[in-house]
């Protein structure tokens, strides 16, 4: 009886080592995006933060310098935070860039691997046709010796 060897194993290897790999990227990208996320709520955290600090300044005496310091402190935390919101963006189509190749790389090695099952379907078949075959021979071969004696 021969071995089943589906043909195109390599292909299938080769798949889900892409498939593999775009698990690799998408983690990455996730990860990547998760780290800018928590930048962006860093700076938020620290917007407030100075906000309160100013509106403290205010209420008590009069410090125009401290209540600068504050000003150019939030100003220039707005800005930080309007880039920290684009590099989220950005890391966030990466990783939905990544999950579309994650997708597609799965579709490629579940088609390989449907492929694979029906070529072991076709196997099974022609091996059980091969021993349907060898029976009849043999059912033969028996009845021919029985009607000879």
């Amino acid at each position: 009886m021969k071995k089943f060897v589906y043909p195109m194993q390599s292909i299938l290897n080769i798949k889900m080592k892409l498939e593999d790999q775009e698990k690799t990227n998408y983690g990455l990208a996730k990860m990547r995006l998760n780290e800018e996320e928590q930048k962006l709520e860093e700076l938020t955290r620290r917007l407030v933060q100075y906000e309160e600090r100013k509106r403290q300044s205010m209420m008590a005496a009069l410090r125009l310098f401290e209540i600068r310091q504050y000003e150019e402190a939030i100003k220039t935390l707005k800005i930080m935070i309007k880039s920290q919101m684009k590099a989220v963006e950005i890391a966030r189509q990466t990783a939905d860039i990544g999950l579309a190749k994650l997708n597609r790389a799965v579709a490629e090695r579940k088609t390989q691997e449907l492929l694979k099952d029906r070529a072991f379907e076709v196997y099974k078949a022609e091996m059980e046709a091969e021993e349907q075959k060898e029976i009849d021979e043999l059912v033969s071969f028996k009845y021919s010796l029985e009607a000879k004696e």
